[in-house]
């Protein structure tokens, strides 16, 4: 009987999905002809490389340090964490700019598909910010 944990088991069969899902989109964006769907594919397959990249790191996290709570568990790093806090506030901005132009553009588009893209990428920038932000908070707050 094996000794993972439940969490470990789900991360690595979801690994192997996501895997299979990218290299399925992958050959489905050949098929398709319509541009508006090929990039939606394209996204949606990146999504995947994407989540199977940080279900591994997440994995390794697990394994590096499996009683302690993810915030919690600290990486050594030679890096001075008042600029990278900066540097994030910095991200956190932009994204907000980003996000700022981008809803002003899709009010103004006509074409339906385009603003159907230029909202996943809205919806994906609002996302970062709000990680961005998260980040900043839960890492980099000093505590007075």
């Amino acid at each position: 009987m094996s000794s993972e944990s439940a969490l470990v088991r789900m991360i690595k069969k979801q690994m192997k999905i996501e895997k299979q899902m990218e290299k399925e989109l992958m050959e489905q964006e050949k098929s398709v002809h319509n541009a508006a769907a090929k990039l939606l594919l394209l996204e949606v397959r990146h999504d995947a490389a994407k989540h199977a990249e940080m279900l591994k790191e997440l994995l390794k996290q697990i394994e590096r340090a499996p009683n302690t709570l993810l915030w919690n568990f600290k990486i050594d790093s030679y890096v001075d964490s008042e600029v990278v806090r900066r540097k994030l506030e910095e991200h956190v901005k932009i994204e907000a700019d980003v996000l700022h132009e981008l809803h002003e553009q899709i009010k103004r588009e006509k074409d339906e598909g385009i603003r159907l893209l230029l909202q996943h990428i809205a919806d994906d920038e609002d996302k970062h910010h709000k990680i961005l932000d998260q980040i900043v908070k839960k890492s980099y707050t000093v505590v007075k």
